[in-house]
């Protein structure tokens, strides 16, 4: 890459011309972790995006966290979110999280909450991350 750019400044300088080079920025990062728990016949289900190896925007800071709970619902959050599932119908539900940056960039991470336990890479109801 130092060769390639000395190149292109020798042959800027040659031609007369000046060369603008963009630095590419840093790449945002999704993570998140969850706590779920039975109440009733439902389960709450506790996020946050500070855990695991957290979200970050770096060189720039979370425009807002954009959340999909796989029962068709969704929306924006803080870095913190709480989502009940109502009498859970499937055994495993995808929880998406996007990580909006003010510099345009994103990132996302799926998770698994498995309603059965045991299942390796689930959040599993009552039992924490597996």
């Amino acid at each position: 890459m130092r060769e390639l750019k000395k190149q292109a400044l020798i042959l800027g300088a040659a031609l007369g011309l000046t060369l603008v080079m963009t630095i590419p920025a840093h790449a945002a990062t999704a993570d998140f972790e969850g706590d779920c728990e039975t109440v009733g016949t439902s389960v709450v289900c506790d996020f946050d995006t500070r855990r695991g190896s957290g979200s970050s925007c770096p060189g720039s800071s979370v425009l807002t966290y954009s959340w999909s709970w796989g029962d068709g619902t969704g929306g924006l959050s803080g870095n913190t979110a709480t989502h009940t599932y109502t009498a859970p119908l499937a055994s495993a539900y995808q929880i998406d999280l996007t990580v909006y940056c003010w510099d345009d960039t994103h990132a996302t991470e799926t998770r698994w909450l498995c309603i059965s336990a045991g299942v390796p890479d689930c959040i599993d109801v009552n039992v924490g991350w597996n």
